[in-house]
């Protein structure tokens, strides 16, 4: 009989620890209650008693990391001998990590007991019927994730966002609760458009300000605050938060696009990540195109700063760079003021590649300005400056042909890889694997670099007269990140180099019309 069959002595009950996990993938959805009574239940059968409970709440189905080692460590101390859990598929991602964690249970004197499944994993028999219920447990959790795939896979050729839900600034249309499976939709028998989104009346113009005031410079902090402050609220009823403002913003929704997250990337973030393409989607756009990408742009541009920079106080943070070493200079104290100066910190960690830097903050400015001065001065001879833009931009574009050519020539090549891996002549397993991903590598790197040539393109037909002449005339009552904002979209760089002990630095300052020769 097995042992989780076999009652025990009741003077003695076993003590267990009941462990509840609860997938939100739907399919797998098995309620917390429902566990719990199953092995309320089987403890009750079987002479155990439930010292404790640990759940486990999976809201993003096998990708968060499990609640295991505090019930395994609940074992180690003697809380209990066993941990029970509803089914055994319960107790990890896949087969192989619930064996895994069988193992660290086993290992400090513990046992894992299946309320639902009675195998006794001290026989042989018991062991494999185990270990096939692991394998066939992660067999259905891979189709219910084809299924998914297939399913998102459907949405999408219909212009539609792969998993459905409320979206914020827009109103879902054609699908209405189901009231025979909670927590689901159906199709709405009244409404002969079908599944669509329409622009909410009330929150949609909200959404446009949101993408209007990040391009006009404001930052994601300073969105949270407006958002809240007038009472506007998520599509769940809560508080809004940084990460929730990008992310939505960053979905491209408003602006007409879905966001697909790349299939072959495994990063486990794919809200996050920059491995995601835009495709046309059915709903409306609360903004125009020309503002998407200039969301895009300075998105872009904010990625590369790190947070200090995002928030800076000081007009140049983040652009200006010692000349000697190419790293960033510090904003560095002096005189009793703060932000008095700029150093560069590289030279007492590595004298013997930097000589070190330090220079006055309004010595840094002034140089910026006088430089964007002397582009004003430039700007009169216009047939000079018309041809020099021109030069760029065809610089630019000769670039972004040549890319284009390597990515197509790479996309070839993957494709021929993949003919041939599935045709007569296939390459063992891992030669494949490693020329795919040599070629996935390479194509990354060309996809950035082509990103990079239409950036430059598209900013050599950039005339930047009217805000270099906005910022000089209103330097003095511009706040300092609007500054720094600015001085973004004109300056490339600005190095500082040591001329002396004694003798003031030399700067130098490249503008964003000018090559970028590093």
């Amino acid at each position: 009989m097995p042992r989780n069959a076999q009652p025990a002595d009741p003077e003695e009950p076993i003590p267990v620890i009941g462990y509840i996990r609860v997938s939100m993938a739907r399919e797998e959805m098995i309620s917390p209650d429902i566990q719990r009574s199953a092995i309320t239940d089987w403890a009750r059968r079987t002479g155990r008693r439930i010292v404790r409970w640990v759940e486990d709440l999976d809201e993003t189905g096998r990708n968060f990391k499990r609640r295991v080692q505090e019930a395994i460590q609940a074992i180690e101390a003697g809380e209990a001998r066993e941990i029970g859990v509803y089914r055994y598929d319960r107790w990890g991602r896949n087969a192989v990590g619930s064996l895994a964690n069988v193992h660290l249970v086993e290992k400090v004197g513990g046992q894992v007991q299946s309320a639902t499944e009675p195998y006794d994993a001290e026989t042989a028999v018991g062991k494999y019927s185990r270990t096939n219920a692991f394998a066939i447990a992660e067999m259905q959790s891979d189709i219910i994730g084809e299924n998914w795939s297939a399913a998102i896979a459907n949405r999408v050729e219909r212009q539609l966002p792969g998993t459905g839900g409320k979206r914020f600034g827009y109103v879902r249309k054609g699908r209405i609760p189901d009231l025979d499976r909670p927590g689901r939709y159906r199709r709405d028998p009244d409404d002969p458009l079908g599944e669509r989104y329409e622009i909410d009346p009330e929150t949609g113009p909200v959404l446009a300000e949101l993408y209007q005031r990040y391009v006009a410079g404001e930052g994601s902090h300073q969105l949270v605050i407006w958002l809240n402050s007038r009472g506007y609220r998520t599509v769940r009823g809560g508080q809004w938060h940084m990460a929730t403002v990008l992310q939505i913003l960053d979905s491209g929704f408003g602006a007409g696009w879905l966001r697909q997250h790349d299939r072959a990337c495994r990063c486990g973030q794919p809200m996050r990540c920059k491995k995601a393409t835009y495709l046309p989607g059915s709903q409306p756009p609360v903004i125009s195109q020309e503002v998407w990408e200039q969301y895009l742009r300075r998105r872009d541009r904010t990625r590369e700063m790190g947070p200090r920079t995002k928030q800076a106080i000081y007009p140049l943070a983040g652009l200006i760079k010692c000349g000697h070493c190419g790293y960033a200079l510090s904003a560095a104290n002096g005189m009793g003021v703060r932000g008095f100066g700029y150093r560069c910190t590289i030279f007492r960690q590595r004298p013997e590649v930097c000589p070190g830097v330090w220079c006055k903050r309004v010595d840094a400015e002034e140089a910026v300005l006088e430089r964007l001065g002397e582009h004003i001065a430039d700007l009169d001879s216009r047939a000079r400056v018309a041809a020099a833009r021109e030069a760029l931009r065809i610089s630019a574009a000769a670039d972004r042909e040549r890319v284009t050519r390597e990515l197509v020539r790479v996309d070839g090549e993957l494709k021929q890889l993949l003919k041939r891996q599935l045709g007569d002549h296939a390459v063992p397993e891992s030669i494949y694997n490693e020329l795919r991903d040599e070629l996935l590598v390479a194509r990354a790197a060309l996809e950035v670099e082509l990103a990079k040539a239409k950036e430059e393109e598209r900013a050599a037909g950039i005339d930047h007269e009217p805000v270099v002449r906005g910022l000089l005339a209103e330097w003095e009552t511009l706040p300092p990140q609007r500054r720094r904002e600015m001085l973004a979209r004109l300056i490339r760089y600005v190095k500082v180099y040591r001329t002396g002990n004694r003798t003031p630095p030399r700067f130098e300052v490249r503008g964003t019309w000018e090559p970028d020769v590093g």
